[in-house]
């Protein structure tokens, strides 16, 4: 699927500093294989919807952040299994914590 080069530009900013961020904490690489099509594709198979309140989020007025369900700092992965979208609103709000995941509209994986 063809991306904005803006779009997918600021994807992949989000990427790389989730995946330099996971790198600095000393972590293996098999843990840290999110890619930029990974994420949009993630954002566009939830309808650029928040996984937590279902907010609609959509460029360029909205963005999504990544959001570890399992954060990293309790030794969750950057990889696609550990990501879900989350309007700033809720990924703030979750800290460092577990939240739980709302079921999706589609709970199979890219």
């Amino acid at each position: 699927m063809p991306y904005d080069k803006q779009e997918y530009g600021r994807a992949w900013i989000a990427v790389a500093y989730q995946n330099n961020r996971y790198a600095r904490r000393g972590f293996p690489p098999s843990q840290n294989t999110l890619t930029t099509r990974q994420w949009l594709d993630l954002q566009i198979r939830d309808g650029f919807r928040c996984r937590y309140c279902q907010k609609y989020c959509e460029p360029p007025v909205d963005y999504l952040q990544i959001d570890h369900v399992i954060p990293l700092s309790r030794g969750g992965a950057n990889t696609i299994e550990n990501i879900v979208p989350a309007c700033r609103a809720c990924n703030r709000s979750k800290g460092t914590g577990d939240a739980p995941v709302v079921p999706n509209f589609q709970t199979d994986r890219i």
